[in-house]
C-alpha cells in the first residue's frame, strides 16, 4: 500500500465514516454457486454519503503491469479533502482474453478493492444461517466442497510472504516467496503478486495462483488473483 507522507487527518476521518457504513446489500445473482453478493453498485450505495459526508473520495483506475501484460490491474486510491491518500493494487487475470471477460474482471476488481480499502462487509442475507438456527423439520443445507483444479492451479491461504534480495552479473534483484497453506513455497519475482498475496493474508481470503514448475520442481507464479467468497 503506498500513501501521503502523513494519513492522520485522512484515518480520522475514515474512522467517523466507517462508524457510519453499515454492510453491503446482497442483492445480485451468482448463477454458479447459486446465491447472492453484493455487486459494485450496492459497495457504493453503502459507502458513498458516509465517505462524501467526512470530506472522503475514491478514484479506481487502470494500470498496465509489463511483467504481466495480460493481467487486469486496479488502483484504488482513497482521498481526503486535506490533501491525504492511501492506495492499493490489485491484479488479477480474465478467464479470457474477450472483451466480455475483461469487463468482468475489472468489475470484480473494483468491488473488491473498494470493499477493502474502506472496510465494507457484504450484508448477512440469512440470519438464520449466521446463528446456525434452522426451521423445524428441515435439515440444514449441505456445504459445496471447494474443489480444487488440476496442476498448475493452486487454490489456498496465504500463510506468509518471503523476500530476498540478491544480485546477478551486477544487476540487483528481489524474490518473493508466497508460502501456501501445504507450506509449499510459489516463487514471483513481481513485487504486485506478492502485495496481492500480502493483502490476501492480511484478509484471511483465499487466492488462486497459476504457476509453472521448473525441472527442479520449483514453482514459479505466471498470476495470482484474491478468490472472492461472496461471488
Amino acid at each position: 500500500m503506498n500513501s501521503s507522507e502523513s494519513i492522520a487527518k485522512l484515518a480520522e476521518a475514515l474512522a467517523k465514516a466507517q462508524a457510519q457504513i453499515e454492510g453491503a446489500k446482497k442483492t445480485a445473482d451468482n448463477p454458479f454457486y447459486k446465491s447472492k453478493y453484493a455487486d459494485l453498485s450496492e459497495v457504493w450505495e453503502a459507502c458513498r454519503k458516509p465517505l462524501t459526508a467526512n470530506g472522503l473520495s475514491v478514484v479506481q483506475t487502470h494500470a498496465y503491469l509489463p511483467e504481466a501484460p495480460d493481467m487486469v490491474v486496479i488502483d484504488t486510491r482513497l482521498l481526503h479533502s486535506s490533501g491525504e491518500w492511501i492506495e492499493g493494487r490489485l491484479a488479477l487475470k480474465p478467464v479470457k482474453a474477450d472483451p466480455q471477460s475483461i469487463g468482468s474482471a475489472i468489475t470484480y476488481a473494483r468491488r473488491y478493492s473498494l470493499q477493502s480499502i474502506v472496510g465494507i462487509a457484504p450484508e448477512d442475507d440469512d440470519g438464520n444461517a449466521a446463528s446456525h438456527v434452522q426451521p423445524q423439520g428441515k435439515k440444514p443445507p449441505e456445504k459445496a466442497k471447494r474443489e480444487e483444479p488440476a496442476e498448475n492451479i493452486k487454490i489456498t491461504e496465504v500463510k506468509y510472504v518471503t523476500s530476498h534480495e540478491g544480485e546477478t552479473n551486477g544487476k540487483a534483484w528481489r524474490k518473493y516467496g508466497i508460502v501456501a497453506d501445504d507450506d509449499k513455497i510459489y516463487g514471483t519475482f513481481s513485487e504486485s503478486f506478492a502485495d496481492i498475496a500480502r493483502t490476501a493474508q492480511e484478509s484471511g481470503d483465499l487466492v488462486t495462483i497459476y504457476y509453472d514448475v521448473d525441472a527442479k520442481g520449483r514453482m514459479t507464479v505466471k498470476a495470482i488473483e484474491i478468490l472472492d467468497k461472496a461471488a
